[in-house]
């Protein structure tokens, strides 16, 4: 990454300021703005912005995955449903899910993410809380439904407006910090199931519902508090931000790359380019393993538990530890990406890690005297999908040049990558319990086939494409390529390096 940085640094000093007053106007604030005051503007940034993206999904993650702590309060007894019916309902919350996400990064570019969020939040909270009313199969399903197309947006839209306010080099700590509640909502869902559990029976109502109701109204809460909360672009912030910052933030963004700006007009042939582009495929396949293995995880693993010969309450409990440790794990591995600026390179080792410990999990095949072992493979088999995640959504906000671009990028991304999770809630088949070979065997297959491999294939690539980019003269760009057209170009643009 020294050689992308000096790369920035030499078209800096080509650049004409007095030809573009922005470029002058950028120039004389990073005199202002040392790079004391810089990190002192970041700070200011972080507290406001990075908690309530975290609460947000942790409250999100909470509302989809408290299928797997509802299971062993006895939802399926009470509906009547039969396995392959309790499948279902799980997996057609990642097809509605999948679906909204081109519409809903159009909604967000439109409105933004002050108005669109909030409106997202409320409604995925009200689904919730919906669900703790059904009556039969039929319900059940209608609100996974509706709770996927209502969550849909909301993780790319977090990228979207990380990407809005961080360079690059900040970007991945950042994500980390609301993704880290990716991993969190897992000890705390399971915590706070273990608590609602006192609530069974009460006024004739199961513990499941109690869950449904009662993480709902929470979600409801702080959806309605988000339009008061939530920030948007940082060139619309509140009287937090001096006017100064609020150019330097939006300047030093736009001219991250070069002297040539990056468009933030929204065009459907962005989002073509976006359909378009190899990064999008690379990402949305790390994205889609992770999805596999991970929703099948938070899925079953109170079951697997069970089955071990633990007491609902307890292995409730005992989900907590291995995402508590995943939390860490998460946090570790983006600071060393974005210190480093290799990316790609820590996703890699996370998903060999992660391949790793399924192993014993497959090797196993849930013996109960080797229980012990299972468990703590578990705690690397979760530590490796969290740590993997924010680097695949920093590849794509640093590699995808232009709001609508990016946010069309990260739609595409989340649309093939969620459908993984509908193959995910498929292969723990309750037959094949505690072994669940299929379940551990096809999350092993999919982290090396669709995760390590294609970090491999992108570290080859990226190399090759800067070392080409590299070798062009500055001068014959400028006389074969117009500022327009290079503006248009974006990422494609002979002046912009790919981030490893």
């Amino acid at each position: 990454m020294s050689d992308f940085k000096n790369s920035d640094t030499q078209l800096e000093k080509c650049v004409d300021t007095v030809s573009n007053p922005e470029l002058e106007e950028l120039r004389l604030l990073e005199e202002q703005f040392t790079p004391e005051r810089t990190r002192k503007l970041l700070r200011k940034v972080d507290f406001r912005l990075v908690p309530m993206l975290a609460i947000c999904y942790l409250l999100a993650f909470i509302d989809r995955s408290n299928m797997g702590n509802v299971r062993v309060f006895g939802i399926e007894k009470e509906l009547g449903l039969k396995p392959q019916q309790w499948n279902n309902a799980l997996m057609v919350f990642f097809f509605s899910y999948a679906a909204i996400e081109i519409p809903s990064a159009i909604a967000l570019k439109k409105l933004g993410p002050r108005i669109w969020l909030p409106i997202i939040m409320t409604s995925f909270g009200a689904i919730t809380i919906a669900e703790g009313f059904v009556k039969n199969y039929g319900g059940l399903v209608t609100c996974r439904l509706l709770l996927g197309a209502a969550e849909g947006g909301l993780f790319p839209a977090t990228g979207w407006i990380l990407s809005l306010w961080y360079k690059g080099p900040e970007l991945q700590k950042r994500i980390a910090g609301f993704y880290t509640a990716g991993a969190a909502s897992g000890a705390f869902s399971g915590l706070l199931a273990y608590a609602i559990a006192n609530l069974d029976h009460v006024h004739g109502h199961r513990a499941w519902r109690w869950v449904f109701w009662v993480e709902g109204t929470i979600t409801t809460a702080f959806g309605l508090l988000g339009f008061l909360l939530i920030l948007g672009v940082p060139e619309k912030a509140g009287s937090w931000l001096t006017e100064d910052e609020k150019r330097f933030l939006v300047l030093r963004k736009k001219y991250e790359q070069s002297d040539i700006p990056i468009t933030n007009d929204f065009s459907s042939k962005y989002i073509v380019q976006a359909l378009v582009d190899w990064k999008t495929y690379v990402a949305a396949a790390w994205y889609f393993s992770n999805a596999v293995a991970n929703y099948g995880l938070q899925y079953t693993f109170p079951t697997i538990l069970v089955s071990f010969g633990y007491t609902a309450a307890r292995a409730q409990a005992m989900t907590a530890p291995p995402f508590i440790f995943a939390c860490f794990a998460t946090i570790v591995s983006s600071i060393l990406a974005d210190k480093y600026q290799r990316r790609v390179l820590v996703l890699l080792v996370s998903y060999i890690v992660c391949s790793i410990a399924y192993i014993p999990l497959i090797v196993l095949r849930g013996n109960h005297h080797y229980s012990g072992i299972s468990y703590g493979a578990i705690f690397f088999a979760a530590a490796g999908l969290y740590g993997a995640a924010p680097c695949y959504i920093a590849f794509l906000g640093v590699n995808t040049a232009g709001q609508s671009k990016r946010a069309a990028a990260l739609g595409i991304q989340t649309m093939i990558g969620t459908l993984g999770g509908a193959l995910g809630s498929n292969i723990y088949l309750s037959k094949q319990a505690p072994k669940y070979p299929l379940g551990f065997g096809m999350s092993f297959g999919m982290l090396a086939g669709l995760g390590v491999v294609p970090a491999i294939i992108a570290i080859i690539a990226i190399n090759r494409v800067n070392k080409k980019r590299a070798q062009m003269d500055r001068a014959e760009i400028e006389r074969k390529y117009t500022p327009q057209q290079l503006l248009e170009m974006g990422d494609a643009s002979p002046l912009f390096r790919l981030s490893l």
